[in-house]
Order: structure tokens, then sequence, then C-alpha cells
């Protein structure tokens, strides 16, 4: 036996989420995916991020930094890693262990690392470097955020 709601009732499921347009329950988004690695550096990250979706934000905001020490960006990437319930001094730890981990495994496959230390920022705690290898330069952004760390990263060629 099939039960039928009224068609208001059915509406307002769909809206609510809680049903599909077709009537069916609907299943819950799949979770967010971890990223093994950065296929535009060609580099694993030991500890694996969320891979973050980009509206325009990220690319504008590196398209700016890149400005900022004369380089232009091309592909952004941008990965996320999240510390919930870690106190300050944990979080610190575990923020300064990605970032090491990463940026070694940057050096493992010949990238050349400096910090960028003349790029515009607007927050003291992000730091900016250029990833050097043959005739690639990346531009890494690393920020610091509340129970979390966030890297953006885009292929930066001279400025034109």
């Amino acid at each position: 036996m099939r039960i039928r709601l009224a068609a208001p009732l059915v509406a307002l499921a769909v809206a609510a989420g809680i049903l599909t347009a077709g009537g069916t329950p609907a299943l819950a988004a799949d979770p967010p995916k971890t990223a093994p690695g950065s296929p535009l550096a060609k580099v694993a990250f030991p500890v694996q991020p969320f891979s973050l979706a980009d509206d325009g934000t990220y690319a504008g905001f590196m398209a700016d930094v890149a400005k900022s020490i004369k380089r232009t960006c091309g592909r952004v990437e941008a990965y996320g890693w999240e510390f919930p319930g870690a106190t300050t001094a944990a979080e610190q730890l575990q923020v300064t262990a990605v970032v090491q981990s990463t940026m070694g495994n940057f050096e493992k496959v010949g990238y050349r690392l400096e910090e960028a230390a003349d790029a515009t920022l607007p927050d003291r705690e992000m730091v900016a470097y250029t990833a050097v290898k043959d005739r690639t330069t990346l531009l890494l952004v690393w920020t610091p955020l509340t129970d979390s760390a966030m890297l953006l990263l885009c292929d930066a060629s001279p400025a034109k």
C-alpha cells in the first residue's frame, strides 16, 4: 500500500529537502572528499585535506596576491584541513605539522621554496611562498583559521 500525501505537504517536504521533486526521500549529500595530492603541483599531501570549491573568490584573491609579486595566476587549487575541538596549542601544533610535512613534500619532488615576503596579504598570519621547479613557478598561500588551515595555490607566470 502506497501512502499518498496531499500536494501542499509534498511541496513543503520538497522545499525542506526531505523529498525529491519525484516524491522519493532525499538522500544526504555525499560527505566532502579528501584530496590525496595536488594535481597541479604533482605533490602528495601527507595529511589529506578537503578540496575546496571556488566560486571565483579564491581565484580573485590569488590574482591580487600574484600581482603584488609581479606575477599572474592561472589554474587555482584550494584545500582545507580541519582540526575540530583542538585547543589553541594543539591546533597550532597540528597546523605546523600539516604545513611542514606538506612543504617537505614539495621539496622532496624538487621544488625550491622561497617565502614571498613582498607579497601583499590582508592578514599578517597568512604566508605566501613561491615554489619553483624546472620551468614551473607556483604561488602558495597558507592561511591559518580557527580550527582549520587553508592552502591556496596557482601556477604563477611572470606578469607581462
